[in-house]
């Protein structure tokens, strides 16, 4: 027997048309599943995206996938979440920034407005307006900082950097405080190694002049200030230590005492802005040195700076 030849094509047509339908349809719904697939964390992720241009921080994403998008989901809460710091972080500065202008500039205002009084002794003229320039005096200091602080805040801001004595810099801003130190009746020890470094005159002048005030500062009357400096022989840096036989830092302030605008007590807002300690970081992080800070409370507190020799 012998098959017809036209009746067994016709049937080969039928089957691989019919092959091709099915899998034509098989791949279309699974295209289709797939982009559902796909589809869902996309729009999670322009709904996340909608709700951060309105800062509004607090996104949910349900994305549990092991592959790029699942990543992306991930970094993108990430991301999220340091905005969110970081909106915190700029409320927070400028609600600082705010009280710490408002407090002095009330008081000017407060004090002038009661030198207007024709009853006023001149004993009593004379002390408002000593606290009217400590104020102004207060104000320029804390407009000063702010603006190193943000000229620091600009990653690209070149250091100019230059050979200079340290030893001769820390000598005249000790010099510079003998008055404070005398008015207190505190003892200052020094041991300076003549010393030359590559670095930024002016920005550590910043730094001795914030690390020195603070140590005064925060002394008790008829105390001891040490300032050294020295060539560390284990390793090519310079080592630069101000100790103190002050009121100290506890233990739980160490790590929060180099944040903007915190105070260990915030008491004694009208003597520190709170900046200071934070400028002293971020230029010794550009210098690619070391800055670190021991205190015990009640025992004073020492702080040391270590430079590149080079």
């Amino acid at each position: 027997m012998r098959l017809n030849n036209d009746t067994a094509f016709t049937e080969m047509h039928y089957l691989i048309v019919g092959f091709l339908l099915i899998s034509t349809i098989i791949i279309f719904i699974a295209m289709f599943f797939l982009a559902r697939q796909l589809e869902i964390p996309l729009k999670q992720l322009q709904l996340a995206t909608e709700q951060i241009a309105q800062e509004n921080f607090d996104i949910e994403l349900n994305i549990k996938r092991n592959d790029e998008l699942g990543q992306l989901g991930t970094r993108f809460k990430e991301m999220a979440q340091l905005l969110a710091e970081n909106d915190q972080l700029k409320k927070d500065f400028i609600n600082n920034v705010s009280h710490d202008f408002q407090s002095p500039l009330l008081n000017i205002q407060g004090y002038a407005t009661v030198l207007k009084d024709a009853d006023n002794t001149e004993e009593e003229r004379i002390h408002y307006l000593e606290v009217i320039e400590q104020e102004t005096k207060r104000l320029s200091a804390l407009t000063k900082q702010l603006l190193l602080l943000s000229s620091l805040d600009q990653k690209n801001l070149p250091i100019e950097k230059t050979r200079f004595s340290l030893d001769q810099q820390l000598k005249e801003l000790l010099f510079a405080k003998r008055w404070i130190l005398d008015d207190k009746q505190m003892e200052l020890v020094y041991e300076l190694e003549p010393i030359e470094i590559y670095a930024d005159q002016y920005l550590m002048e910043q730094v001795w002049d914030n690390l020195l005030s603070n140590a005064i500062r925060y002394s008790e009357p008829k105390g001891k200030i040490i300032v050294t400096c020295a060539r560390d022989a284990g390793s090519d840096s310079v080592v630069v230590t101000i100790r103190d036989r002050g009121i100290g830092i506890p233990a739980d302030a160490l790590q929060k005492v180099q944040e903007r605008f915190y105070r260990v007590d915030p008491s004694r807002s009208n003597q520190s802005s709170g900046l200071g300690l934070a400028i002293v970081g971020e230029i010794i992080r550009r210098h690619e040195a070391e800055f670190i800070i021991e205190s015990e409370l009640g025992e004073g507190t020492t702080v040391i700076v270590k430079l590149p020799a080079q």
